[in-house]
């Protein structure tokens, strides 16, 4: 559903857990939460989203 209004969404991969097969598929699939910070805070801010 967040993806559907623009939103991006991610998936930590841990023991267990799966991806439902019938959804779409994440923007970012990663195997921590460091690792996925790490990555978002490279991602530029979406325009208009600034409080500037």
């Amino acid at each position: 559903m967040a993806q559907n209004v623009g939103l991006q969404t991610a998936f930590i991969v841990r023991p267990g857990k799966t991806l439902y097969p019938n959804a779409a598929q994440p923007d970012y699939i990663e195997n921590d939460l460091p690792e996925l910070a790490s990555i978002l805070l490279d991602t530029p801010l979406i325009k208009g989203n600034s409080n500037e």
